[in-house]
């Protein structure tokens, strides 16, 4: 996947009727890419606004108008997606584009039940939570298919270069630390 195409995922309602949050409504939207996502491995990249905290929207790239085409044809077959979101009109990444480009990376902060280590128990969860806080990490609230559980999904920005070469984005869209790439920040309408 090249960042070459993009477009943006929108929460219809935020508060409201609804009562639901942007927030909530993101995780929703984010929930519901990654069911598409598994569809296609790999050929899906997410990036996010930055610290404006009115903005609830996602920004998909792919690297063909195709390949949207083909996720706001399936976004629409979902209920949940179909009445709380919407696709924007994709848009082609200017070729000559030459601004910021930022890596959206997974952050992984360890369970409690996975740390192996009695003496200092909860102690690397306690420290790697403690630095996404101070280092305002997004975070996703996210519902498993597979186990049924919630779980949290933090991301982390990070500056970047030029994507020139093919990426692997993992299941959610984001890099992670074994295979890094970035996206271009492109303003947001």
């Amino acid at each position: 996947m090249l960042p070459q195409w993009y477009c943006d995922a929108m929460p219809l309602l935020v508060g409201g009727d609804t009562g639901a949050s942007g927030a909530m409504l993101r995780n929703g939207i984010l929930g519901q890419l990654h069911g598409l996502f598994s569809q296609r491995p790999g050929t899906f990249a997410v990036a996010f606004p930055g610290p404006e905290p009115q903005r609830f929207a996602l920004r998909v790239f792919a690297s063909s108008r195709d390949d949207l085409d083909w996720l706001a044809e399936n976004s629409l077959a979902r209920p949940w997606f179909r009445d709380y979101a919407r696709l924007i009109y994709p848009r082609a990444v200017p070729a000559d584009f030459d601004g910021k480009w930022t890596r959206f990376v997974r952050y992984r902060i360890p369970s409690l039940s996975s740390d192996r280590h009695e003496e200092a128990h909860g102690q690397l969860r306690k420290r790697r939570m403690q630095e996404a806080r101070r280092a305002g990490m997004t975070y996703f609230i996210l519902h498993s298919a597979e186990t049924g559980q919630r779980f949290s999904l933090v991301v982390n920005r990070e500056p970047g270069e030029p994507q020139r070469e093919d990426c692997t984005p993992n299941g959610y869209g984001f890099s992670v630390t074994s295979r890094p790439f970035s996206l271009p920040e492109l303003a947001w309408v």
